[in-house]
């Protein structure tokens, strides 16, 4: 999934030395890691989401999920966080 497929009108930025999507204030981040990569948004995840993370393994905060170099892209779960910033 692309952040610009979801959201057209997202405009891209780096910010603190890391690429970020503006979206109404709001930031949408990604950041690598030598373990992971986190994806995260400047709301926080809902308990839905959160819940979710957990079940499918992947370690999350209050902000943000991270995704380990050997698990998948959870394409809707990131579909969900963008809905979050999306709708708000």
């Amino acid at each position: 999934m692309r952040v610009h497929q979801t959201t057209p009108y997202a405009e891209e930025k780096i910010l603190y030395g890391m690429p970020f999507f503006l979206i109404a204030n709001e930031k949408i981040g990604i950041a690598a890691y030598k373990a992971h990569v986190s994806f995260q948004i400047s709301k926080d995840l809902t308990p839905a989401v959160l819940e979710t993370a957990k079940k499918l393994g992947y370690a999350s905060g209050q902000k943000r999920i991270n995704i380990n170099f050997d698990q998948k892209v959870p394409v809707e779960l990131v579909g969900a966080i963008l809905a979050i910033v999306i709708n708000q």
